[in-house]
């Protein structure tokens, strides 16, 4: 567990009463993965366009999957 010294609590707005862990984010990262594989999955299979890469759509939301996907690894890289 992180302890946080009282100067911080001020700076985040927190009282000298608040509890403060730290988390593993892994898991919180885990389910945006998912999240955003299922939106991008759903907009695939509603997709009208011949050409996947002309939906500008499907591609932001691929985009968004790649980048959460990309910092999960670097992540793994880190441990």
């Amino acid at each position: 567990m992180t302890k946080i010294i009282e100067k911080d609590w001020v700076k985040l707005g927190l009282s000298p009463s608040t509890v403060v862990e730290a988390m593993d984010s892994t898991q919180l990262l885990l389910s945006k993965i998912e999240e955003a594989r299922v939106k991008y999955d759903t907009a695939y299979i509603g997709s009208t366009y011949a050409n996947l890469e002309q939906d500008v759509a499907l591609t932001k939301l691929y985009n968004e999957y790649v980048e959460l996907f990309d910092l999960y690894t670097d992540r793994l890289e880190d441990v």
